[in-house]
């Protein structure tokens, strides 16, 4: 994997010799010509969609599917089973948050994925490795209890990764969404400790096997019964409890060994205090490492909160524990090609994307939504994506 372009202030930032990864948000316009002026980056790109995520207004998420279908058709695009459709409110009073996407090499073998005679995701090849998508999973019973929903979603992620040439074990990134979250995060939590436990993943006992994950407040367009332009079939339909996206790597690629967990050095584990989630974790490989740094908040040493009701004090440690994490896979902030940050309020974004600047990240590739975070004393919460070179033989 060669280093790729980033996202340029909401236009996209080319096409390089290897992946790119693209940060897309509204200046203005309506849903349907910001849409158009993705599918002009995309086309200008010229290389396959791998994933794509779009952040937006719950009450939207219609519209901008059919703003998406409607771009996408026009320009060819073909991109079945990339989008994860999310809502979330936007802090800027757009309708849509922001749009990333990861585009493979010009040329790549990129495909959607089937199950059960429909599109569930889709499937990268990355040298010797096989990369998979699922973006939208949820329960396949809606009416049942939240706990029981909650196993019934890992339950189907696992057997849609066993139908596309995966497992939880080789899962890499999760991203959960509760629309309810601070109502029964720590019921989630106990769920996804049991369903992780059975699939082999507390094992070493410290967590070390478990994916980077974020765990927030918020929708998948499934989830909420939108259609995803046909992508999806009927195994997240209706309002759901909880949904999810998840990245892996296939059975027939890379041995597991080229993914590890990467520990914070100012954080505790997230196991040890009861959530099942690694710090970050980094896929090496093709001449590069591509870092997962899970959903971060002002965390302290011994899992405890810091700064409540601080937004300042909880943003600058956040960012610097963000920025720990990179250091010790080797990255630095200006690596970061991918970032969200979480706002319990939405109007303390631009005081949070200054700080970022300040701390070295590249407000380019920030994309600002308005969530409540796993506790109701945390402001924020900042999710990573970077990509670094590698210099030398691991």
């Amino acid at each position: 994997m060669a280093l790729m372009a980033k996202g340029e202030r909401g236009d996209g930032g080319g096409s390089g010799a290897g992946e790119t990864f693209l940060t897309l948000r509204p200046e203005g316009e309506d849903v349907r010509a910001f849409y158009r002026r993705v599918a002009a980056a995309l086309v200008a790109a010229g290389a396959p969609v791998v994933l794509e995520r779009c952040h937006a207004a719950p009450g939207a998420l219609r519209e901008v599917e059919a703003a998406r279908r409607a771009a996408y058709g026009a320009a060819g695009i073909e991109a079945a089973g990339a989008l994860a459709l999310v809502g979330q409110r936007s802090c800027s009073g757009h309708e849509v948050a922001g749009v990333q996407l990861w585009l493979a090499p010009a040329g790549a073998e990129v495909a959607p994925l089937g199950c059960d005679g429909e599109v569930v995701g889709r499937a990268c090849a990355r040298g010797d490795a096989r990369v998979v998508w699922l973006p939208e999973v949820g329960p396949r019973d809606p009416g049942l209890t939240r706990q029981e929903q909650a196993r019934s979603m890992l339950h189907e992620a696992g057997r849609l990764l066993g139908a596309v040439g995966s497992s939880w074990r080789r899962v890499l990134r999760t991203w959960i969404y509760l629309p309810e979250l601070l109502a029964w995060y720590p019921a989630f939590n106990a769920v996804r400790r049991e369903a992780f436990r059975e699939a082999g993943l507390l094992a070493p006992a410290d967590g070390g096997g478990l994916p980077a994950s974020t765990g927030i407040e918020g929708t998948l367009g499934a989830s909420v019964g939108a259609s995803v332009g046909g992508d999806l079939g009927g195994s997240a339909r209706g309002r759901a409890a909880c949904s999810l996206s998840v990245l892996a790597l296939a059975d027939d690629g890379l041995p597991l060994a080229s993914a590890r967990a990467v520990r914070s050095p100012v954080q505790c584990e997230a196991l040890a205090y009861g959530a099942a989630f690694a710090r970050a974790v980094e896929l090496g490989g093709a001449g590069a490492s591509l870092l997962f740094v899970s959903g971060t908040a002002s965390i302290g040493p011994g899992g405890e909160s810091l700064h409540p009701g601080d937004l300042g004090a909880q943003a600058r440690h956040t960012l610097a524990a963000v920025a720990e994490l990179l250091a010790a896979a080797g990255h630095a902030p200006g690596d970061a090609v991918h970032a969200v940050a979480y706002l319990k309020d939405g109007a303390d974004a631009p005081a949070f994307r200054a700080l970022a600047g300040r701390a070295g990240f590249d407000p380019s590739v920030l994309v600002e939504t308005e969530a409540d975070v796993c506790r109701a004393e945390l402001l924020i919460e900042l999710e990573v994506t970077s990509v670094r070179r590698a210099t030398s033989a691991p």
